[in-house]
């Protein structure tokens, strides 16, 4: 994952199953203010991968798994 400097300094990963992540894709985004433009951090992108280990993750959590 590309990290970003900014003044906030927030880099954001995925939480799935009790862990931070990486996207599978190591795609991320750039969040920016938009006030004024500043650049706040930069977001992973969710994709198929991260969508299906979240439901997967959610459904053993219902069933108490």
């Amino acid at each position: 994952m590309k990290t970003v400097t900014t003044a906030a300094g927030i880099d954001c990963r995925h939480f799935i199953n009790g862990q931070y992540r990486d996207s599978e894709n190591n795609k991320t985004f750039i969040n920016t203010n938009p006030a004024n433009e500043e650049v706040l951090g930069s977001v992973a992108e969710g994709g198929k991968e991260e969508i299906d280990l979240a439901v997967a993750a959610a459904k053993r959590a219902l069933n108490g798994r």
